[in-house]
């Protein structure tokens, strides 16, 4: 019998060795797959690092357009303002031409 005591002592010094192991495996998992978690994530946020800059680039390129597009809606505006300022100069000389015309007619100029 003192053989049967000593094997079940054994299996007491044995299931603590196989318990720590396993606890072992178990966190060195957990470990490991907070390293790979904080790697992905690192790479996760450089890669917004760049979406921001190339963002943040964009709309520098836009503003700039907007500033340029206001210069050219003012130069726009002005050069409809002139294009309207010469139609009605030239209802106003056409009105005189065309008045020259009715007088010459009437004396007879054809």
């Amino acid at each position: 019998m003192p053989e049967a005591s000593q094997s079940h002592a054994d299996m007491h010094v044995i299931e603590p060795q196989v318990t720590r192991d396993a606890s072992l495996q178990e966190l060195e998992e957990k470990i490991r797959l907070a390293v790979e978690t904080i790697e992905h994530l690192r790479r996760e946020r450089a890669a917004l690092r760049r979406e921001l800059e190339q963002a943040q680039e964009r709309i520098a390129l836009l503003e700039a357009d907007q500033t340029q597009s206001h210069s050219h809606v003012k130069e726009l505006q002005a050069l409809t303002s002139e294009r309207d300022r010469l139609l009605q100069d030239r209802r106003v000389a056409a009105g005189r031409v065309e008045g020259m015309l009715n007088r010459l007619k009437d004396l007879g100029f054809e």
